[in-house]
């Protein structure tokens, strides 16, 4: 017959204790959520609650280009800040969106913010798959903030 220390049966009982409470709070109910919850998640969910952007640049050679994208041409970006130009364009050639993919499709949706740029420049896309599709739903959204003037 094998008698165990009285401190490894002390342990033992405690951890039997321990598991025997952890138990009880595993079989509480999960918190109930109101049913109108749900409603504020489809409401604010899509591109326009994304953080707006200029002169997007996305190049994939083997990999498709999937997303949702808010573009905002009047955003301002310092060109130490931008990507290299392609060789043989100059700056008044920037594209707001430039997306290219090699060999696999491209599928976004653009939300264009402020589509009229301050300066009278045009806003540009370009979207380019050499072998593969481009699918493009379009967005406009005009800023109805009225003009700071002074």
């Amino acid at each position: 017959m094998i008698i165990a220390p009285q401190h490894e049966i002390s342990a033992g009982k405690a951890a039997e204790a321990a598991a025997s409470a952890f138990g009880k709070d595993m079989l509480d109910p999960p918190p109930v959520y109101e049913a109108g919850s749900s409603a504020i998640l489809q409401s604010t969910s899509g591109a326009t609650t994304m953080r707006p952007t200029n002169y997007l640049l996305l190049e994939r050679e083997h990999n498709s280009i999937k997303g949702q994208y808010a573009i905002d041409p009047s955003i301002s970006i310092p060109q130490s800040l931008l990507p290299l130009l392609p060789f043989g364009t100059n700056e008044s050639d920037r594209s707001n969106v430039m997306l290219k993919s090699t060999y696999n499709s491209i599928d976004v949706d653009i939300a264009l913010l402020n589509p009229r740029h301050p300066m009278g420049k045009p806003t540009t896309l370009s979207l380019d798959s050499t072998h593969g599709s481009v699918k493009l739903q379009l967005l406009t959204h005009y800023d109805a903030r009225p003009s700071m003037s002074p």
